[in-house]
């Protein structure tokens, strides 16, 4: 009788197993999209429209930056650093949720470059810091912010001029 209950406990904690991971599963695919397919568009510096492989045309802003306006200091040029990396490139993107103009947010990435911390390498945009902290990683965090800093300190691209933040030129027009 032992035998037959142990035999019934292992299968029910087996179950539950089977069950637990299933919504693991379930909860991490309805938290993480991954879309594929070529940038046919590129909007300004951290917005871009997708052609995915399913033949829908997305609307992507990149996550975790914040680039330049187009009609403000830098914009026309952060847009252009922007084409160069992924205008009609196969890309992956991967994100979690949409912003308030129901744009995907995500992380677009070529052969395993992040294509938005090369942003910033290129000092063609901020780290977007204000949201960062909740969406990233410690480690993408520190990472992107030490490449922010050293476009800084090189002077690269936006850094070459006294610039002013998005948000702040957003806020003041």
């Amino acid at each position: 009788i032992n035998r037959k209950s142990d035999l019934v406990k292992i299968f029910k904690i087996y179950m539950a197993a089977k069950l637990f991971t299933f919504f693991i599963f379930l909860f991490y695919q309805t938290c993480i999209a991954i879309e594929k397919g070529i940038i046919v568009n590129v909007v300004d510096g951290d917005t871009v429209h997708l052609l995915n492989d399913n033949e829908e045309k997305l609307k992507v802003r990149l996550q975790h930056i914040d680039a330049p306006e187009l009609d403000q200091p830098y914009g026309k040029e952060s847009k252009f650093v922007l084409e160069k990396l992924i205008l009609n490139k196969k890309v992956i993107v991967i994100g979690d949720k949409k912003d308030k103009y129901k744009r995907f947010l995500g992380v677009i990435s070529i052969d395993k470059i992040d294509i938005n911390l090369e942003m910033i390498k290129a000092g063609a945009a901020w780290h977007f810091k204000k949201y960062a902290k909740f969406d990233q990683t410690e480690y993408q965090y520190q990472i992107y912010d030490e490449n922010e800093h050293q476009a800084k300190l090189k002077k690269i691209g936006l850094w070459k001029e006294n610039a002013i933040s998005p948000w702040l030129w957003r806020k003041n027009k």
